[in-house]
C-alpha cells in the first residue's frame, strides 16, 4: 500500500529514491543518471541529466566572470548555485548576473510549471575557485532564485554579459575590455649639426660660407649650389674676406658634396695671402667647385687657398675664373699659391697673371700633386721674373708630381717658362703637356728649366722666342742640381720650336745631365747652336740610346744623340735597350707610328 501524502509532505520517487520537499538528490550525479531538485513548497521539481551538468561544470573557468567586474561587490555575498543563473548587487546601484543573463523580473506564479513539466536546462557559470582566482565569500543557505529561461543564449559558452539591473535608469556604460594599442614606430632622432665630423654644419648661403671663419676647426658641408654674386658689393667693393690667417689656419673640413660656389669676388690688391682660404693645416677640402671666381691680391695670391700647410688634403676640386697678384715678385697660383699638402684630382681652368713663381694650378709645390689637370692661361707681368708654368710655377726639391697634364697657354717676357713647369727641382713623372709657350730665355714645351729628374713624360705644342737663349721642344735648359748630375729618361717631344740661340727638338741647352731613352721629332728653327735633339750640350752631358728624326726636325746635326730617318724612327728595332714590356710601346696606328708611353694618355 502506498504511503499517504499531504500538502506539507510530498513523496516522490526518482530512480528508486524517495524525494522530499526542499531537497536535492543524487548530488554526485554520475553519468547516465538524473539529478532532481524540489522546491520548498513542493510545486517545482527540476530534473537535469547528469551528463549536461558535468558538461557545464567543465566550462567553469571559461564562463567565470572577469575580475574587473567581481571586485566591486560589497553588498551581498555571491551565492554559488550548481545550475541556476543568479543576479547580485554591485555597489548598490548595479547588478551582475551569472549564468543565462536576462533582466531581472518579478516571479510570475502563473508561469510556474506544473508537476508534470520539466524546467529547461540552465547554463550555469560558477565563480572561479583556483588558488589564483578571486576568493569567494561564505555561501549563506539561501533559496536559489528561479528565473524564466533567457530568450537568447550566448553562442559562445564562455561569453558573459554585464548589464545594469535597469538599463534605462543607469548612467554607467557597459564596460568592454580594451584592446591593447599597437606601439607607435619610434621617431628617428633629429640630426642637430654641431660641427663634428658626424654632424657637420650645413652651408646654404655665401654668408654661411664666410662664417666658417667663426669656427676654424669644425666640419662643414655644402647643402646646395651657392651664388656669391653679391660679394661684389661687400665691404665697399673689397668683397669676400679670406677665411683664416697665417697664424690661425683653417683646420677643419669642407665637403662640397658635388655642389658649386659661383661668382665669388675678392678685390684686395694691397693684401698678402689672398684666396677663399688664407691658410690651412690638418684640413680636408673635397668634392666641390668654384666657378667664375675673381681674386685679386698682392703677394701669395690664389684662386682657392693661398697657403696649404702640412697634412692638408685637397681632393676632387675644380676652380675656374681669374686670379691676379699685383706684386711683380709675388707668387700666384690658379688654385694654390704654396703647397705643402696633398692635391689629388684637382682641376684648374683659370686665367692667371703674376710676377714670380706663377702656375696654372700651383705656384710653388713642396709636396705631392697627382691625377690633376690644368687648362689655364698664364701670363708673366714682370720681365725680370722667373718660373712661369702652365701647371706649376716651381716644383721644389721635395715636390713630386705624377699622372698629371697641362693644356695651357704660357706667355710673358720673363725667364724659365714651360708648358707644364716653369722650373723643376723635384720629380715629375707620367705626365704630359700640350701647350703653347712664348717668351725669351729658357723656354720649353714641358719645362723651362730643369734642375732635377723627369721621367716617363712627353710634350707636344710649340715654343716661340723673340730673343734670348735655350729654347727646346721638351726642356729649355737642363742643369745640374748643386753639382749633382740630373736626368731626363723615357721621354719625348713632338713640339715645334722656333728660337734664337741654343735651340733643339728635345732640349735647347744641356749641362751636367744625363739623357736616356729620349727622342725628338718636332721642327726646329734657330740662329746659333741649333740641332736635331739638343741645340747645345757641354762635355758633361751623357746621352744614351736617344734619337732625333732628321727629316721632320729638318736638322742634320745635333749637340748630342743619333739621327734617324722617319722610317727608322717607326721601327721597334731602332730603339736599342728600350723597355717595350712596361714602359714603351709602338703601334703604327697610335702616335703616328712613333713609340709612346704606357700609362700616359697620348695626345
Amino acid at each position: 500500500m502506498q504511503n499517504e501524502t499531504s500538502k506539507n509532505d510530498i513523496n516522490a520517487t526518482e530512480n528508486n529514491k524517495q524525494i522530499s520537499k526542499g531537497k536535492t538528490y543524487n548530488k554526485e550525479c554520475k553519468s547516465g543518471e538524473n539529478q532532481t531538485t524540489v522546491s520548498e513548497d513542493g510545486l517545482l521539481t527540476n530534473v537535469v541529466n547528469c551528463s549536461k551538468i558535468n558538461e557545464n561544470n567543465s566550462q567553469k573557468k571559461e564562463n567565470a566572470i572577469s575580475e574587473n567586474y567581481l571586485t566591486p561587490l560589497t553588498s551581498k555575498a555571491l551565492i554559488q548555485t550548481p545550475f541556476f543563473p543568479k543576479t547580485y548587487e554591485v555597489n548598490g546601484d548595479r547588478t551582475i548576473t551569472i549564468g543565462n543573463v536576462i533582466p531581472k523580473q518579478k516571479e510570475d506564479v502563473s508561469k510556474v510549471p506544473s508537476d508534470n513539466e520539466k524546467v529547461p536546462d540552465k547554463q550555469v557559470v560558477s565563480p572561479p575557485n583556483d588558488d589564483n582566482d578571486i576568493p569567494m565569500p561564505d555561501v549563506p543557505n539561501e533559496e536559489p532564485e528561479i528565473v524564466s529561461p533567457s530568450p537568447e543564449v550566448p553562442t559562445n559558452p564562455g561569453d558573459t554579459e554585464v548589464t545594469p539591473e535597469n538599463p534605462s535608469d543607469s548612467d554607467d556604460p557597459v564596460v568592454a575590455p580594451e584592446e591593447p594599442e599597437e606601439p607607435e614606430d619610434p621617431e628617428e632622432p633629429v640630426e642637430v649639426p654641431d660641427g663634428s665630423k658626424s654632424h657637420p654644419y650645413k652651408i646654404s648661403t655665401c654668408l654661411e660660407l664666410q662664417d666658417i671663419a667663426s669656427d676654424l676647426q669644425a666640419s662643414y658641408v655644402l647643402n646646395n649650389d651657392i651664388d656669391c654674386s653679391d660679394t661684389l658689393n661687400w665691404g665697399d667693393g673689397i668683397g669676400f674676406e679670406p677665411i683664416a690667417t697665417e697664424e690661425k689656419e683653417f683646420q677643419g673640413s669642407l665637403d662640397g658634396r658635388g655642389f658649386k660656389v659661383s661668382n665669388l669676388q675678392i678685390n684686395r690688391s694691397e693684401e698678402d695671402n689672398v684666396g677663399v682660404f688664407s691658410a690651412t693645416k690638418n684640413a680636408s677640402i673635397k668634392n666641390l667647385s668654384f666657378t667664375n671666381i675673381s681674386v685679386k691680391g698682392y703677394d701669395y695670391t690664389a684662386g682657392l687657398i693661398s697657403y696649404i700647410g702640412d697634412n692638408t688634403n685637397l681632393y676632387n676640386v675644380k676652380v675656374s675664373g681669374s686670379v691676379e697678384g699685383a706684386n711683380l715678385e709675388g707668387a700666384v697660383g690658379g688654385i694654390v699659391a704654396t703647397n705643402y699638402g696633398i692635391l689629388d684630382n684637382v682641376e684648374s681652368n683659370m686665367e692667371i697673371k703674376g710676377g714670380w713663381d706663377v702656375g696654372g694650378l700651383v705656384a710653388q709645390n713642396y709636396n705631392l700633386i697627382k691625377n690633376s689637370k690644368s687648362y689655364s692661361k698664364v701670363t708673366s707681368i714682370n720681365p725680370d721674373t722667373y718660373n712661369i708654368g702652365g701647371f706649376v710655377g716651381y716644383n721644389y726639391e721635395t715636390g713630386v708630381i705624377e699622372n698629371s697634364l697641362s693644356t695651357s697657354t704660357v706667355s710673358g717676357v720673363g725667364e724659365s717658362m714651360g708648358g707644364f713647369a716653369g722650373a723643376n727641382g723635384g720629380l715629375i713623372s707620367l705626365s704630359y703637356s700640350n701647350s703653347t709657350v712664348s717668351g725669351n730665355t729658357h723656354l720649353g714645351a714641358f719645362v723651362g728649366e730643369n734642375h732635377s729628374n723627369i721621367e716617363n713624360s712627353y710634350s707636344v705644342g710649340e715654343v716661340r722666342a723673340a730673343f734670348g737663349e735655350c729654347q727646346g721642344g721638351f726642356a729649355g735648359g737642363i742643369y745640374s742640381n748643386n753639382g749633382e748630375i740630373t736626368s731626363i729618361k723615357n721621354s719625348y717631344s713632338k713640339a715645334l720650336v722656333k728660337g734664337i740661340n741654343g735651340v733643339g727638338a728635345f732640349a735647347g741647352c744641356a749641362y751636367d745631365t744625363e739623357l736616356e731613352n729620349v727622342y725628338g721629332t718636332g721642327e726646329v728653327e734657330g740662329n746659333i747652336y741649333f740641332g736635331g735633339l739638343v741645340g747645345y750640350a757641354d762635355s758633361n752631358v751623357l746621352t744614351r740610346d736617344s734619337y732625333w728624326d732628321r727629316e721632320t726636325t729638318k736638322q742634320p746635326y745635333s749637340g748630342s744623340g743619333e739621327e734617324k730617318t722617319t722610317s727608322d724612327m717607326k721601327q721597334k728595332a731602332t730603339y736599342l735597350n728600350w723597355n717595350f714590356n712596361s714602359i714603351w710601346n709602338i703601334n703604327s696606328n697610335i702616335n703616328n707610328g712613333y713609340p709612346y708611353l704606357y700609362g700616359v694618355p697620348t695626345n
